[in-house]
């Protein structure tokens, strides 16, 4: 007989944000669990991910956080000017629960403000690592 998944979570992640935000099913899967794929450490590109001697190496895995809340979406330009030049620089961030994260435009653009999102990031450099949909809210 075939074990029921929580109805809580999907295992595979939307294929739009893992697109945009670079992950794949397995860092999924690693980040629900509270750590950092050795991929998303390295910033493996996915295509490469599958070899086989990338998980050989053995040590203690770093600890990510996790962030549940309404997503917040905010575009800034600021100008910088020096003597013969100037120039425009576009923000885009991501805030959730206070939080802020840089992210580029085509993934301001993949994320829908306002809907309940989790978050897990490196609370090192702010980089969010995956993100998915709370479609249950965010108390599971």
């Amino acid at each position: 007989m075939i074990d029921d998944k929580p109805k809580r979570q999907h295992s595979l992640p939307n294929r739009q944000l893992a697109r945009a935000f670079n992950f794949s099913a397995e860092d999924l899967a690693a980040n629900r669990a509270g750590f950092i794929t050795w991929a998303q450490e390295w910033g493996i590109p996915l295509f490469l991910r599958a070899a086989p001697f990338f998980g050989t190496i053995k040590s203690k895995r770093r600890k990510i956080e996790t962030l549940c809340g309404k997503v917040r979406l905010e575009y800034k330009q600021f100008q910088i000017v020096s003597l013969f030049h100037a120039d425009i620089i576009e923000v885009f961030l991501l805030s959730i629960n206070g939080v802020d994260f840089c992210i580029r435009p085509h993934q301001y653009h993949i994320i829908s403000e306002g809907l309940l999102y989790r978050v897990y990031y490196s609370p090192d450099t702010k980089q969010i690592l995956s993100l998915e949909r709370a479609l249950q809210g965010c108390s599971e």
